[in-house]
């Protein structure tokens, strides 16, 4: 049974203290579109915007589930703290808010950015158990500044095997399933152990299968070997303007599409962005009649454009008042504006170096939807999909590759189409393009397309591996060691712990000297360098 506001709001108020001066800004159970499990309060410094605190509880029990604490970024204190102290106000707090706290025997205490995360957690058979416990975040004045309970505490604990393959067995498979493909990287100096002092791109070798999960009892993957690869791509070939679903005439507008066949990105003066503006707005269909331009951001390299539906001042301020200390109160008055662009019925991304469209959402659904089946196959909604593409992305055939079929859910109003960046042979790594198509009506829903900018600073790097594959693989063998953890299998309401072996590939040196952990992520295709994702709890 769930308790009463007065009491929890009481519960509340006693987690930390509450500046007098600071304001009740939200009280609301989360989350929303599901059974609630939890009761937030935010209170809020009316003298700075990123002053709040915000604690949640559980709407059953009453316990602390979350807790965050945020002020204005104050210059850091560098002193010392021993990690005896650490502990003690960790221990301290936990014993205060987290039942049964005597049972989470594991404590690991790091060093981020001059705070401590603490993690508590249970243990069997000497190793951890993930998702139990709970983690905070203590600052150098000893004070917690962020907590919460991790939501599978209650779950049954898994035994220890009786029996289980040997480490050898479990690092044998895995070199023979070991697998890397050649890709272009971005490698940034925050993250990776490099001498660079900006973000660079360099052509590797990535060991997909790096990650793979192999059962500890039965020596079985978790996955199959695909869920680790790339999914396989063909070339594009030509678009067919002859095809069944495109007009003969390739000059005249085709309107089912829900775009133009009449204007060329290669003819727009883009200088001129009142045109650049009325061009897209052919291009995409946007209706000047029906759809007016709510804002129009410029961050200095790329154009947004939000466009919303045209309607009366009574209309749109007809709405349902929110409560003000609800959920959608507190949103709407903390972050209205980026809330609004969201709701736009057309939202435009173009990159202003060449005018080119970098994404397009539409919120609208045509009435046609509501009473047709899907009259398009797949295969006409890649024509489709082609159409737009040689409308906006003209060169699209040389650089991109169309994701073969995959058997994921369908959704019945429409289709997805992924095509990932390739320059030259070699894959771009988190650069593609996707396009959605109503299966009903024919037109393009979304748009996510790549920077031409960064196509163009691609091509002049001339990527060519100098080093094989199997080459690459015997560097990564060299440093291949297994691990062994518990691994939760499913979610904290249907899953259960197995026992896993997993590769292991880090190290603790560093460039300048001191020990920072690392995980190895690329071989470089040049030079066979071994490149490093350094661990952000070093």
């Amino acid at each position: 049974m769930a308790l009463d506001d007065s009491t929890l709001l009481a519960s509340a108020k006693a987690v930390v203290n509450i500046p007098e001066h600071y304001r009740l800004a939200m009280a609301d159970n989360t989350p929303k579109g599901e059974a609630p499990r939890e009761r937030t309060y935010i209170w809020e410094d009316p003298h700075s915007e990123d002053s709040n605190i915000e604690v949640s509880l559980s709407l059953e029990t009453g316990d602390l589930m979350s807790l965050y604490i945020r002020t204005e970024k104050e210059e850091a204190d560098v002193s010392e703290v021993s990690t005896k102290a650490v502990r003690a106000a960790a221990n301290a707090f936990v014993k205060q808010h987290l039942p049964g706290c005597e049972q989470f025997t594991r404590v690991r205490i790091d060093d981020i950015h001059n705070e401590y995360t603490v993690e508590y957690r249970m243990e069997v058979g000497g190793l951890e158990l993930p998702d139990t416990g709970c983690t905070l975040r203590i600052n150098r004045d000893l004070r917690v500044v962020r907590y919460r309970k991790e939501a599978s505490s209650a779950m049954r604990l898994p035994e220890w095997p009786a029996e289980r393959i040997s480490p050898d067995t479990a690092r044998r498979t895995m070199i023979q399933e070991l697998c890397l493909v050649p890709v272009i990287a971005a490698l940034y100096p925050g993250d990776n152990e490099t001498t660079a002092d900006t973000m660079e791109h360099r052509l590797v070798y990535e060991p997909v299968t790096i990650h793979r999960k192999y059962d500890a009892v039965s020596g079985e993957p978790l996955q199959d070997l695909l869920h680790a690869l790339y999914p396989p791509t063909r070339p594009i070939s030509e678009f067919n303007r002859s095809g069944p679903n495109v007009q003969d005439d390739p000059m005249k507008p085709d309107k089912s599409a829900g775009y133009r066949g009449n204007v060329s990105i290669n003819n727009m003066d883009f200088n001129d962005w009142n045109a650049a503006q009325r061009y897209w707005e052919t291009v995409l269909g946007i209706d000047s009649s029906l759809y007016a331009l709510g804002e129009r951001k410029d961050d200095g390299e790329q154009l947004y454009l939000f466009y919303t539906e045209r309607e009366s001042a009574e209309e749109r301020t007809s709405g349902a008042q929110e409560e003000p200390l609800s959920v959608d109160g507190y949103m709407s008055r903390r972050w209205g504006q980026a809330l609004n662009r969201l709701k736009a019925s057309h939202t435009l991304q173009i990159e202003k170096s060449t005018g080119q469209l970098v994404s397009y959402y539409t919120r609208v659904k045509p009435d046609r939807m509501k009473r047709k089946k899907p009259s398009f196959t797949r295969a006409e909604c890649w024509e489709k999909a082609q159409q737009f593409l040689h409308q906006c992305f003209p060169e699209y055939i040389n650089y991109l590759q169309l994701e073969l079929d995959q058997q994921e859910e369908k959704d019945p109003e429409r289709e997805f189409f992924h095509l990932p960046l390739f320059i030259g042979p070699y894959r771009v790594r988190l650069e593609s393009v996707t396009i959605s198509i109503c299966s009903i009506t024919g037109e393009v829903l979304m748009y996510r397309g790549v920077s031409m900018e960064k196509i163009r600073e691609l091509e002049q790097n001339n990527f060519i591996a100098k080093i094989s594959e199997e080459e690459a693989a015997r560097k990564v063998e060299e440093q291949l060691e297994v691990s062994m953890r518990w691994y939760l299998d499913g979610d904290d309401n249907s899953g259960r712990y197995r026992l896993i072996y997993e590769p292991a590939v880090k190290r603790s040196n560093s460039l300048d000297g001191t020990e920072k952990a690392a995980t190895l992520q690329y071989v470089d295709a040049v030079s066979g360098e071994l490149i490093w994702r350094l661990d952000m709890k070093s």
